[in-house]
């Protein structure tokens, strides 16, 4: 919440290419991280993560009537995954149940990583990869991204009761996948 008052404050100041650059500063990499769930290659998702931006600078006419600036970025991001992926297959609509969401795809060295051991983080990759599509892209917005539920429910387009049972579920068969290998 915190930080959607922050970028409020920029949409609605006298600068808005000082606004726009402080925004895709701190956003580029994570709407490139959440693309990247959907769509495997890196220069597609640089290409869609630009599109995002852009559209973010098309519509600064409309800044101020953004509720929640946060969730709106990765709305746009989704869309331009999703509708990346239905020309690239030439279908009218994508299921999220079958698409193949790679968490790791554009992972890089966090803080928490420093922590945990090459053996744990493997366990944990492979325990998060067999999370169901869905529950993966909850698990993403909330655990990576530090969204609330809320938040990362209009992002998925479903209830916050869905996300809370989306996450509980991830956080139980990722438990019961670490404690095999303890």
């Amino acid at each position: 919440m915190h930080r959607n008052i922050e970028i409020k404050k920029l949409f609605s100041g006298n600068d808005p290419e000082f606004a726009f650059r402080l925004i895709v500063a701190a956003y580029r990499d994570k709407i490139a991280r959440f693309i990247s769930l959907f769509v495997h290659n890196e220069q597609e998702c640089e290409e869609l993560s630009s599109d995002v931006f852009i559209t973010l600078w098309k519509n600064r006419e409309t800044w101020d009537q953004i509720e929640n600036p946060d969730s709106y970025l990765f709305i746009i991001a989704k869309n331009r995954a999703l509708n990346h992926l239905r020309k690239e297959k030439a279908i009218k609509s994508v299921d999220c149940n079958t698409l193949e969401i790679d968490s790791f795809y554009h992972t890089k060295t966090s803080p928490e990583s420093i922590f945990i051991t090459n053996e744990m983080a493997e366990i944990l990759d492979a325990a998060i990869e067999t999370l169901p599509a869905k529950t993966k892209l909850a698990f993403h917005l909330v655990r990576e991204n530090r969204m609330k539920y809320k938040e990362a429910a209009e992002v998925l387009g479903v209830s916050v009761k869905t996300i809370e049972k989306q996450i509980a579920f991830a956080v139980s068969k990722l438990k019961e996948h670490i404690e095999k290998f303890r």
